[in-house]
């Protein structure tokens, strides 16, 4: 049986290959869908000020956490997956009200600079108050911790309640 023997340019492309293809299978969970949220600490807001948002944090496609003063967080689980935010890690967003609310658009921004352009044009929902402690959970840095004590909720009987 005779030996196949590739010329070395064409070797290389096979190593980057077979690179980009172990790659590319390391990081398939985080765009075959969106991370699973955390508990979720009190009711969803329709909108945020736009003068309350400190800072923003892009964690996949679907989902974006909004920073607002020193310990309020909101995650933002975009109503579609949005192609290119988690790799661009930067969108833009225009309002003419003083608030950013579910059913507004963010754009990502692709390139740097004088190369910049628009990317994907997404919907944003509702914004949900999470913990702090569960940002490195949704970052995929750790697990959900396994002491917490999620209370159960008993249904009400009919007639009871408001």
């Amino acid at each position: 049986m005779a030996k196949l023997t590739l010329p070395r340019p064409m070797q290389l492309v096979g190593m980057l290959l077979a690179a980009s293809l172990i790659t590319g299978c390391a990081t398939s969970e985080r765009r075959d869908g969106p991370v699973p949220l955390p508990q979720l600490t009190g009711e969803p807001k329709n909108c945020l000020r736009l003068a309350s948002i400190s800072s923003t944090r892009v964690i996949d496609d679907y989902t974006v956490l909004f920073y607002t003063g020193p310990s309020e967080v909101y995650v933002n689980r975009l109503r579609n997956r949005c192609g290119g935010l988690a790799s661009q890690d930067r969108f833009s967003y225009a309002t003419r009200l003083s608030s950013l609310c579910s059913n507004d658009l963010i754009t990502v921004i692709r390139g740097v600079g004088r190369t910049a352009s628009r990317g994907a044009t997404c919907a944003l929902s509702d914004f949900r108050p999470i913990d702090k402690e569960d940002i490195p959970y949704l970052a995929g840095r750790a697990e959900p911790d396994p002491d917490a004590v999620t209370p159960e909720v008993e249904p009400l009987e009919e007639g009871e309640g408001a």
